[in-house]
């Protein structure tokens, strides 16, 4: 039986001759329904809404991350000199982030060992002009290694930590820490084109002074001949699930 109805017959065996004490109850008794419907309506509003988005994670490795370094042409020798664009590979890392929050949690590991030197691919991925023999590629990537550069035997990798994104315009910016030989700095990457459904995608650039990290730019025949102190970052994601 419905609200109204159940009302409507408990006002009915009031004594018919006490009109106002009936049209009064009744009332009463309808307006503590109609509290009653709304309440239960309302309530029901509220379980209905959808739950609040969850946090989705992905595995990091299948995209690309190329750093890019370049000679200083102001010195008299830099035409000896070359620009290089430096690959890494086995490199892993996951990304956690909420759709309805932007809250996010980001790390990745490189390992310095595996990084690869100014292969043609890369090269040309990278916007760098010209190709690098062998015999060189595997001269520049020694002296990368040594003591007085990456460390690589103290120092095999280079990290990056981040817990703090928010976004704006389909840009979603990451803030986080880069660590490299050991010494961590604080950058920003700014993902373009970000997208975070089945997979996650976006690219971002970003410089750093390669000095801040212990790493002194190379420099030889006095110092006619020697790289800028400036490293170029491309970030491409490709996340999956």
């Amino acid at each position: 039986m419905q609200l109204s109805a159940l009302f409507a017959a408990f006002a009915a065996l009031l004594p018919l001759e006490d009109h106002v004490l009936r049209h009064t109850t009744l009332t009463f008794l309808l307006s503590l329904g109609l509290g009653t419907a709304v309440a239960q309506d309302e309530g029901a509003a509220e379980e209905a809404a959808p739950p609040p988005p969850a946090d989705v994670t992905y595995k990091l490795g299948a995209g690309m991350l190329v750093v890019k370094t370049y000679k200083d042409e102001s010195t008299m020798a830099s035409g000896l000199s070359h620009n290089h664009a430096i690959k890494a590979t086995g490199w892993s890392g996951s990304f956690t982030y909420n759709p309805g929050t932007n809250a996010c949690s980001v790390s990745a590991t490189v390992p310095v060992k595996q990084l690869d030197v100014d292969a043609d691919a890369t090269r040309t991925y990278a916007s760098v002009e010209g190709k690098i023999g062998d015999g060189m590629r595997d001269d520049v990537k020694k002296a990368m290694l040594g003591d007085d550069q990456l460390d690589a035997d103290k120092h095999p990798n280079v990290t990056f930590s981040g817990s703090s994104c928010s976004e704006s315009g389909g840009t979603v910016t990451v803030s986080g820490n880069l660590t490299i030989k050991g010494k961590s700095k604080p950058v920003k990457l700014a993902f373009k084109n970000f997208t975070a459904g089945d997979t996650l995608t976006g690219k971002a650039t970003f410089s750093v002074k390669g000095s801040d990290f212990g790493l002194e730019p190379f420099s030889a025949m006095f110092g006619q001949l020697k790289n800028l102190d400036k490293l170029d970052f491309i970030v491409d994601l490709k996340g999956t699930k």
